[in-house]
């Protein structure tokens, strides 16, 4: 009997509240590695995760992330104030999330994101 290994999912949430739900949805079916403090980024290797979930609070998080984004193959950003949604128009190949959505619209999202583009 072969297992099948599964997707890594890396989330970086300060607030901690978004990597929460996300793990009480997805740990099932995903392994979800989370962190919340921006100086330990770097410790991980990001080109190893099939989808890195990046939720802005401040705009530090927004300076964080340029520096991470492009070593993602896939990368939602969850923004929750629409001032920081202007912070991320130069940035190419990433997905918006909009974290006022509820929590069964959010996750309609979350899941037909990750099915489409993760096989």
């Amino acid at each position: 009997m072969s297992v099948t290994a599964k997707n890594k999912i890396f989330v970086y949430d300060t607030a901690r509240g978004f990597s929460r739900f996300l793990k009480s949805r997805l740990n099932s079916d995903y392994e979800i590695e989370a962190e919340n403090k921006r100086y330990k980024l770097k410790k991980y290797n990001i080109t190893s995760y099939q989808c890195v979930f990046y939720i802005v609070n401040t705009t530090e998080d927004v300076a964080a992330f340029s520096k991470v984004y492009q070593q993602a193959s896939l990368a939602v950003v969850g923004v929750a104030d629409n001032e920081l949604v202007n912070d991320f128009k130069n940035f190419q190949d990433i997905m918006l999330l909009d974290l006022q959505l509820s929590k069964n619209d959010l996750f309609r999202c979350i899941n037909d994101t990750l099915t489409s583009h993760l096989v």
